[in-house]
């Protein structure tokens, strides 16, 4: 049950970014299929950290179980860093519009972490179709959520969403290092 908390909440973490640029599309006046996009951006958050937890086993299998813990604190230190960093930059409105290849393109970028993501987890022996299933779900609702509400709500949640994933992150990383230093 803990795993599966733990699997939700990150997967809530990953689908910020989604929750964010989605809503920051919402405010542009073109129309958007909502459930089609929320649709591509979970496949594609299915798919990413699935590669990524590939990535993970195989390294798992290679290294000491002390160094590929050290890794995957690393990854989620430095994507935690990286989002609390993107968070605070100013941002222009974007470009890209939400069908063909836009809407891939969109979906790719907001899984890029999943990816990194998938690739700590695989490290970490996690269940591979809980994570790609839970992170599929809460990504594809996060975006409908983040396009449906768009009107609703000031463009400032999406930067301060991304503060919060980003600093939840950091925080799983640094967990990691406790963990492992807590065993010696």
């Amino acid at each position: 049950m803990t795993e599966l908390l733990s699997t939700l909440l990150l997967a809530i973490v990953l689908g910020m970014d989604a929750f964010s640029m989605a809503m920051a599309l919402g405010f542009q006046s073109f129309r958007i299929h909502a459930v089609k996009a929320s649709m591509v951006v979970g496949l594609f958050h299915m798919f990413m950290p699935l590669v990524g937890i590939g990535i993970g086993h195989g390294l798992a299998n290679v290294y000491s179980l002390d160094a590929v813990h050290c890794i995957a604190g690393v990854i989620l230190i430095w994507i935690g860093f990286q989002m609390m960093r993107s968070s605070r930059k100013s941002k222009e409105k974007p470009i890209v519009k939400l069908h063909g290849i836009g809407l891939c393109l969109f979906a790719f970028i907001v899984s890029l972490d999943s990816f990194s993501i998938g690739i700590s987890l695989g490290i970490l022996g996690a269940e591979t179709v809980a994570v790609i299933f839970v992170f599929g779900i809460t990504s594809a609702v996060l975006t409908w959520a983040g396009l449906k509400f768009a009107t609703l709500t000031r463009r400032r949640i999406g930067s301060w969403s991304e503060l919060l994933g980003g600093m939840i992150l950091l925080l799983y990383g640094l967990n990691t290092f406790r963990s492992l230093f807590m065993g010696l």
